[in-house]
């Protein structure tokens, strides 16, 4: 869950746009450059599930290093992960 969140964050989130900026044609967008390796890069800081699991990677190799502080980031971003589904399904709901 928290991989899923942490990715989402990255490359959706209007917050980590900072991130996306060097590796896309606007800030603001999803679109990766159109060539060489900012497009590659692009890529992959564009699409929640190919960086996911990079997330996810970072996340095993810190609960080998740092367990505690790791279950604690996780607890957190799993936490809103859950919330997410939630007000997702009951926006839903609302719709209906």
């Amino acid at each position: 869950l928290a991989s899923y969140k942490v990715g989402r964050l990255i490359a959706k989130d209007r917050v980590t746009s900072f991130v996306r900026a060097p590796v896309t044609e606007d800030p603001e967008a999803t679109e990766p450059k159109r060539d060489g390796p900012a497009r590659a890069l692009g890529e992959l800081v564009t699409c929640p599930y190919c960086i996911g699991l990079w997330v996810a990677s970072g996340f095993a190799y810190s609960l080998v290093f740092f367990p505690r502080q790791t279950r604690f980031v996780t607890t957190i971003f799993g936490g809103q992960a859950v919330a997410d589904f939630l007000n997702a399904g009951f926006a839903k709901l609302q719709e209906d």
